[in-house]
């Protein structure tokens, strides 16, 4: 009989990109929904110009570390993420996937979609990684947003993210 573990992370970092825009991640509680965790350092922005948009920009990667997977045993049936952000509808996710070993793995679950709190994945989606209990306990999550696809100016906001996996002992 499958069973489910809800995770909270109690790390989050980031990684920087070429010209990417940074997080602010001073004083972050990574485990907490209480909205003090992650903030984009400057806004995301979309200029508009006759000639179409510009001066769009993609986040550093936040990786969200340190799930307390000891129980997970067996088979993993499936992997759920539930982000809970604020970015005003019009900053979009960009990677949302799995990370391992420096390395993103799997498939990219980021839809191009605006909104605040957004669910990944489901209890039989492995996100096409071939992923055994083990290869949970260094399980990092990856997110980078960016601009959205009409003109604006706009702070980006990850309060938490949480982690259902789904698992056959």
């Amino acid at each position: 009989m499958a069973q489910t573990l809800f995770l909270s992370p109690t790390t989050v970092t980031q990684t920087a990109g070429t010209d990417t825009v940074s997080w602010d991640l001073a004083g972050a509680t990574p485990w907490a929904q209480d909205g003090n965790c992650c903030g984009t350092t400057e806004p995301l922005r979309a200029v508009s110009l006759p000639t179409g948009l510009t001066g769009q920009r993609k986040t550093h990667m936040l990786l969200w570390s340190g799930w307390d997977l000891g129980s997970v045993s067996g088979t993993v049936n499936g992997i759920e993420l539930r982000v809970y952000a604020e970015k005003n509808g019009r900053v979009r996710d960009s990677v949302v996937q799995l990370h391992r070993n420096g390395s993103l793995v799997g498939a990219n679950r980021a839809s191009g979609t605006a909104g605040d709190e957004h669910t990944y994945g489901n209890n039989s989606d492995t996100w096409g990684a071939a992923l055994t209990a083990a290869d949970l306990q260094t399980l990092q999550v990856g997110l980078i947003y960016q601009s959205g696809n009409m003109p604006h100016s706009d702070h980006a906001y990850v309060d938490t993210v949480q982690l259902r996996v789904t698992y056959t002992p």
